[in-house]
């Protein structure tokens, strides 16, 4: 059971738990929808004022390919979207998975993800007990406080929240991303912690270089929740990178 509730943890975790426009938001967090940046866009705030509401919230964005849509056709600038996008290239992730040996081992839960039903049911048991001793076993001790599980598994008990959040991931496995990549030219900082169980950092070094300008920042002790983890270190590095874009 605690195989099947880790193959969730990388889409179900993070500051804050999404699916679609329903959220819980974990103690301590202030989570910006992709409706409300659009919002706050159409209102005339400026690039500057939605970075500081973004990254003031404190919390980890993984926008679907419709969210970048819908910000696109919003008129939402490209540096706005990048602030909000922290995940290997979903094409690099997919080859990864097939391809690479030590990503294919990783990857093994996604794969999982095609049962219906299944891994909805393994992470329900016990009130979300596995799934939460999971997580805690593939961060470091402290990542996440005691306080926080409570909101959490009133978020993952919301009626279908389980399933569209796993949906993510049957999606992609669904997508075809087997033509060539298109370039990024919007600036990037890529942070990535190298004990990730969940994605290996040839992934971080493979899609920082689609970037015509990517930097990368690696975590030596960081896991797949680094940003909770390296906060002191990864704060101050994200404020540079937005001044000295914003200068530019």
């Amino acid at each position: 059971m605690k195989y099947l509730a880790l193959m969730a943890l990388p889409v179900l975790c993070g500051g804050c738990v999404w699916y679609g426009e329903t959220r819980e938001t974990i103690p301590g967090n202030n989570p910006v929808r992709v409706s409300e940046v659009v919002t706050m866009h159409q209102e005339g705030a400026g690039d500057g004022a939605i970075l500081r509401e973004i990254h003031g919230s404190g919390v980890r964005h993984h926008p679907t390919a419709e969210d970048i849509v819908w910000l696109k056709q919003a008129g939402v600038s490209d540096q706005v979207i990048t602030a909000m996008i922290n995940a290997p290239h979903p094409a690099i992730w997919k080859q990864a998975m097939y391809e690479d040996k030590a990503q294919r081992k990783k990857s093994r839960y996604v794969k999982m993800f095609r049962l219906r039903g299944i891994p909805e049911w393994a992470m329900r048991r016990k009130n979300f007990d596995t799934l939460i001793e999971a997580l805690e076993a593939s961060a470091r001790e402290g990542a996440f406080a005691k306080e926080e599980w409570d909101a959490y598994r009133r978020a993952w008990s919301e009626p279908k929240a389980l399933t569209s959040m796993i949906h993510w991931y049957r999606a992609l496995l669904k997508k075809d991303l087997s033509g060539p990549v298109n370039r990024i030219d919007v600036p990037v900082l890529l942070v990535w912690g190298e004990k990730d169980n969940f994605a290996d950092v040839s992934l971080a070094k493979k899609s920082i270089d689609l970037c015509e300008r990517g930097g990368t920042l690696f975590l030596g002790e960081g896991t797949h929740w680094v940003l909770r983890e390296e906060a002191a270190s990864i704060n101050p590095m994200l404020v540079t990178f937005l001044r000295s874009d914003q200068d530019a």
